[in-house]
Order: structure tokens, then sequence, then C-alpha cells
């Protein structure tokens, strides 16, 4: 059986998106970033791992 686990972001509704999928004994996990939706960008310590 699988389990979507989602963060509440509005990309998870709109495009299926989840942060990771539980299926059976194992957890599928994404890559994720820091996004400030204040500004609408993406954090500056997580592009590319540069200040």
């Amino acid at each position: 059986m699988r389990r979507a686990i989602v963060s509440g972001s509005v990309f998870e509704e709109r495009i299926g998106y989840a942060r990771a999928v539980v299926d059976g004994d194992r957890v599928h996990v994404s890559g994720t970033t820091g996004f400030d939706y204040a500004s609408m960008t993406i954090s500056r310590s997580a592009r590319c791992g540069r200040p």
C-alpha cells in the first residue's frame, strides 16, 4: 500500500507532488528546497550550495 507524505504545499495538490512516498517497507524521498512563498523565490542556500 502506498501513502504520500505531504506538507500542504500548493504544488502537492496542483501537480501531485509529495515530499515522500511510503510504499510497503520502502520510503522514497524527493529532493526539497527552502522556498519563500512571500517572495516566490528559492532560498539562496539551496542554490547549488552557494551562499
